[in-house]
C-alpha cells in the first residue's frame, strides 16, 4: 500500500512538472504581454504628473474638456484630429475621448493611447491613435481603427500591438484581431 501511494505521488509530481514546462513554452514563444487598459485610463478634464520619458522627471500631463489637446508641461498638443477648432463641445464626428497612458514595450517611455469614437452611431469605429513623447516632442507612432466590440485587453510584442475583438454583429464566442507595428 505505502508503495502504491508513493507511485501515484511521483506520477502526479511528474505530471504537475510536464504541464509547467508546458506552460512555460506557451508562454515563452508567444511572447504577449496582456495589458488590462482600463487600469491605465485618465479622463478629460485631467492634470497628472508622470515621467513620459523616462529621464526620472516627471512631465505635467493635462487632458482638457474637449479632448481635442493634451498639454505637456504647459504646452498644447492637438491629438484629435477629428474635432474642428470651433467645435468647443466635443460632438462633432467624434464625441467620446479617451486617453490611457502606459508603458506597452517596457522600454520606460509611456505610450498615450487616444481612443475616439462616437457613441451615437452603430456600430462603432473606434480610433486609436498611439503616441509617446520623447526629446520634448509628442510623436505620432500607431493609428489603428476598429469596428466593434470595444476591447478592455491589448497585447504588446515589442513593438507590436494585437487588439482582439469582437466584430459587428458577429457570434459572441467569434473575434477578430488586428496588429499593428507601432514607429518605435
Amino acid at each position: 500500500m505505502k508503495k502504491g501511494k508513493l507511485i501515484l505521488i511521483i506520477i502526479s509530481i511528474v505530471i504537475i512538472l510536464v504541464v509547467l514546462i508546458i506552460c512555460r513554452y506557451i508562454f515563452l514563444n508567444s511572447g504577449w504581454k496582456k495589458i488590462n487598459i482600463e487600469n491605465y485610463e485618465y479622463n478629460e478634464s485631467t492634470t497628472v504628473e508622470l515621467d513620459l520619458d523616462g529621464d526620472n522627471i516627471k512631465e505635467k500631463v493635462g487632458i482638457n474638456e474637449t479632448g481635442k489637446y493634451i498639454s505637456i508641461n504647459d504646452k498644447d498638443y492637438i491629438v484629435n484630429k477629428y474635432l474642428n477648432d470651433d467645435d468647443t463641445t466635443g460632438l462633432k464626428d467624434y464625441n467620446v475621448n479617451q486617453y490611457y497612458i502606459v508603458d506597452l514595450n517596457g522600454d520606460g517611455i509611456l505610450e498615450i493611447i487616444h481612443r475616439t469614437y462616437s457613441d451615437m452611431i452603430s456600430p462603432s469605429t473606434s480610433k486609436y491613435t498611439i503616441y509617446n513623447y520623447t526629446n520634448n516632442k509628442l510623436k505620432e507612432i500607431g493609428n489603428i481603427s476598429i469596428i466593434g466590440s470595444i476591447p478592455n485587453e491589448i497585447y504588446v510584442k515589442k513593438n507590436k500591438i494585437k487588439f482582439e475583438y469582437g466584430p459587428y454583429e458577429s457570434p459572441e464566442d467569434f473575434t477578430e484581431e488586428v496588429i499593428y507595428k507601432l514607429d518605435i
